[in-house]
């Protein structure tokens, strides 16, 4: 998941700073979550997802055939977050 930290700035809509929350097991080297944070120095990770509300929006995306992300988990983390759920 990769979340916008800062908001939406100016009027052609530039993000300032990424937040990156790597899946399940982490995210090795060759990982593009890795790469992109290796490329662009705005991408941050969090090393443990936060269990209160986020200080910025942000939208869960979930899908009942994903093995690793159950739809369950995914709205509890949306709760927890004050994120949008999908």
């Amino acid at each position: 998941m990769v979340c916008d930290r800062q908001g939406v700035q100016g009027a052609r809509g530039s993000l300032s700073t990424y937040v990156v929350l790597p899946g399940i097991g982490g995210s090795g080297p060759a990982h593009w979550q890795t790469l992109w944070e290796q490329a662009d120095p705005r991408m941050q990770r969090f090393a443990h997802p936060p269990i209160s509300p986020l200080r910025f929006p942000g939208v869960i995306v979930a899908s009942s055939d994903d093995p690793y992300g159950p739809v369950d988990h995914a709205s509890l983390r949306a709760g927890q977050w004050g994120c949008t759920f999908v």
